[in-house]
């Protein structure tokens, strides 16, 4: 057969799988859905401090509680900060710390659960229990009591919540490891002499990321709730850097004389959040589910 028959019948074939990949974006709302918000919480959190030309921390008591405005799109708060420029930056505090308090126990859940899903024995069975351990307490409890110990703070809250999370990447990767150890290939590779690292580091943990990469979406928007709840009870992140769970605890208390502001706005905004980063994951999972 001749390379222009060759090219001939391969066209129409990617044509297909090409139309084929566009219905399935296309009919899969919550990937269309969680892509649309989440790039609008990007290009806010980016660019929304150019909406007006005041500083979140500067404090102007003779403004406090000026309603919304040109001026205030949200209004300001107690002391007269704006809450639009205390949201943005806020929110880019909380999305960054929920964001490295995931690539941590990623990381090292990734690696330890495909060392003990390609060695089992001994090596699997300490692992296996050192995330028993781990998971043994409530979840919120163990990281309240780690931050309380260790002291309020983006540091203690990444340590607090690595220490925690790396149990769930673990075992997912493993039970996927012991599946993927028992294939021909892997056997193949022990065989012809390739090293045990080369194996697990370019052909065990590449086939074995999709899951844990889609559950880490799920995973940013359990560490935003917990940041910011952390932050309501004075345990995270430290004023005067704003903060939404910080925003909210300080809004609370003027509920009574009809200030709402600053709490609804930070709660709203973490709604939004945690919509778009859920949307998004689940949009992704349902993709490579059809794609399969």
């Amino acid at each position: 057969m001749s390379s222009a028959n060759i090219s001939a019948n391969e066209i129409p074939a990617a044509e297909a799988s090409a139309h084929a990949r566009g219905h399935r974006v296309r009919g899969n709302t919550e990937l269309i859905a969680g892509s649309i918000l989440l790039v609008l919480v990007i290009l806010v959190l980016a660019f929304g401090q150019f909406i007006n030309h005041f500083d979140y921390a500067t404090q102007n008591l003779p403004e406090a509680f000026s309603p919304m405005s040109a001026t205030h799109p949200l209004g300001t708060d107690n002391l007269g900060r704006d809450i639009w420029q205390r949201l943005v930056y806020g929110g880019r505090v909380d999305l960054l710390i929920a964001s490295l308090a995931v690539v941590f126990p990623f990381v090292l859940g990734v690696i330890l659960g495909a060392i003990s899903g390609f060695f089992g024995g001994w090596v699997d069975m300490i692992l296996m229990r050192l995330a028993d351990i781990a998971s043994a307490f409530p979840f919120y409890i163990l990281i309240i009591s780690l931050v309380f110990v260790l002291g309020a703070g983006a540091q203690s809250i990444v340590i607090a919540i690595t220490f925690v999370s790396w149990v769930a990447y673990a075992r997912l990767v493993r039970s996927e490891t012991l599946v993927l150890t028992s294939q021909e290939f892997v056997t193949a590779l022990r065989t012809e002499g390739f090293t045990t690292s080369y194996i697990i580091t370019r052909h065990v943990i590449p086939n074995v990321l999709s899951q844990s990469a889609i559950y880490a979406m799920s995973d940013i928007v359990m560490n935003i709730g917990v940041i910011v709840t952390l932050s309501y009870f004075g345990l995270g992140i430290t004023p005067p850097t704003p903060d939404w769970g910080q925003m909210m605890s300080d809004g609370q208390q003027f509920f009574a004389v009809g200030q709402y502001g600053m709490t609804l706005a930070p709660g709203i905004a973490a709604v939004i959040v945690s919509l778009a980063l859920s949307w998004f994951g689940d949009g992704i999972a349902k993709l490579l589910k059809t794609s399969n």
